[in-house]
């Protein structure tokens, strides 16, 4: 062994072993960065769905809200009579007499105060055929001390703007032909007839005791009796216009529950239209 002394040796750091020791520091950052954007783009969506939803339920509860008449029913009806009170304004000079023509109720409706949210089923019977379920086109004219039926007409023709209210009843005899007597006391059946205040067309889908225009007017009082025609005073009404009206009891109680079979048959509740030019 050389006598000479071992100078120490100097420090030094020491080199790294691999490649995966070297880019480990990048690819942790690289993670990192993964994470989170994937993080934040789970989170946005979960933000996104949660405004598309709530835009979707509350236009739903926009379009399903209790109103008495759908949005289109503000509008006003074609008329197809245009300028027909220019040719009958003194040019045109004619003698002629036309009969009445007899208007069916375009839709009967019952409401309660009773149950003032509820809405009646329109149309509840149906026909079963080979093409499938029919509802039947009824038309019940249902008052007692809770219930009134609301019934609305559309004036039809022109020069016929002068109507009344008609309430028919066959013979007893007649009773499930044209029309189903399941309810007629004549000593109490006395409907009072009130005029709505609307003129746009009532949507039967919404329509409630709460949601019902209000009384515009008393029109007359009807008396239900077997084999008897009943017709209230006449009143103007304007052609195309919506005439709208609410049956109730006359007085403290009534019993009246009729329903017109056939639809286009004048029995039950109608309207008649008289000439005017």
């Amino acid at each position: 062994m050389s006598s000479q002394t071992l100078q120490p040796r100097a420090k030094y750091a020491p080199l790294p072993q691999d490649d995966e020791t070297i880019e480990k520091p990048a690819e942790s950052k690289t993670y990192a960065l993964i994470r989170w954007s994937t993080i934040v783009l789970l989170l946005c969506t979960v933000v996104d769905v949660f405004l598309v939803l709530s835009l979707v339920l509350r236009s739903d509860r926009e379009v399903f809200s209790s109103t008495p008449a759908s949005p289109t029913s503000a509008l006003e009806m074609p008329n197809m009579y245009i300028n027909f009170d220019k040719l009958y304004n003194g040019t045109i000079q004619e003698n002629r007499t036309f009969p009445p023509i007899v208007n069916i109720p375009r839709g009967m409706s019952q409401v309660s105060s009773a149950q003032p949210n509820k809405v009646f089923p329109q149309w509840p019977e149906s026909w079963l055929t080979i093409y499938g379920s029919v509802p039947i086109n009824s038309r019940r004219l249902w008052v007692s001390p809770e219930v009134s039926t609301i019934v609305q007409f559309r004036v039809m023709d022109y020069g016929m703007e002068n109507c009344s209210l008609v309430l028919t009843i066959p013979p007893a005899a007649e009773n499930g032909t044209d029309i189903l007597v399941s309810d007629l006391r004549e000593d109490q059946a006395r409907v009072d007839v009130w005029a709505l205040s609307t003129s746009k067309r009532l949507d039967p889908q919404t329509l409630t005791w709460k949601t019902c225009p209000t009384r515009a007017a008393h029109v007359g009082m009807l008396a239900a009796s077997y084999n008897e025609t009943h017709e209230l005073p006449s009143f103007a009404c304007r052609s195309g216009s919506y005439q709208a009206f609410e049956l109730s009891c006359a007085g403290s109680g009534c019993g009246l529950d009729i329903t017109a079979l056939n639809g286009q048959t004048a029995v039950g509740l109608y309207m008649r239209q008289y000439q005017t030019k």
